[in-house]
């Protein structure tokens, strides 16, 4: 894959009176090593109903082994929900190009 900028569209929301920061990371298998890339992304406070964010972030390239899959991890706290298919389906993951 080569290494660039990934752009993350979710929902999410969150019930705390507080804004929420919830971590993401983008690994080159489940274990989640090698990390190739990561971000923050804060959900603000009394967020109830499933909002959109998106968040751009950057990669490092890597060349996968066989047995190797794309995995992302959130990260989130209990007053955080995160929402990606369903009714909310168009949740998705951009990322550079992944070369054979």
């Amino acid at each position: 894959m080569e290494g660039g900028k990934c752009i993350l569209s979710f929902y999410a929301s969150n019930t705390s009176s507080n804004d929420q920061e919830i971590g993401i990371v983008l690994s080159a298998d489940t274990s989640g090593w090698p990390a190739l890339g990561g971000t923050t992304k804060s959900i603000p406070a009394n967020t109830t109903t499933p909002t959109y964010f998106t968040k751009s972030f950057s990669i490092l390239s890597h060349i996968f082994s066989q047995s190797e899959r794309l995995t992302l991890t959130f990260s989130l706290t209990t007053f955080v929900t995160l929402y990606w298919d369903g009714e909310w389906n168009d949740a998705s993951l951009v990322i550079p190009p992944i070369i054979p």
